[in-house]
């Protein structure tokens, strides 16, 4: 029979809530529709957490050496608006670690 596999990981939301440990269904390819993503993407688009529009801009003028690029407004509300999900590796999975691996979504 084949066995589904399943990671674990840690919720750990930025409110009261208390953090828990969860699983989910394992993908073996890495593709630009992993479900497990676009479960991160929905879960942060539905706490609510909105984008100040100065901070934004004030973000792009430091990314772009001192000056903000051309941005229409429409553009700007279509960046405001976009759920995105960042990745940081804090342990690579390597022989020496038991080939388990730590990675922070936010």
């Amino acid at each position: 029979a084949l066995v589904a596999m399943v990671f674990k990981y840690v919720m750990i939301p930025a409110g009261e809530d208390s953090m828990e440990e969860l699983e989910h269904p394992a993908v073996d390819t890495l593709e630009n529709n992993d479900p497990f993503i676009a479960m991160v993407k929905q879960y942060l688009d539905k706490s609510g957490a909105k984008v100040d529009k100065a901070t934004l801009l004030q973000n792009l003028k430091e990314h772009g050496k001192g000056q903000a690029p051309a941005v229409s407004d429409e553009m700007l509300d279509r960046m405001i608006s976009a759920t995105s999900v960042d990745l940081f590796p804090l342990a690579v999975p390597m022989k020496e670690n038991g080939f388990h691996g730590v990675t922070l979504y936010c």
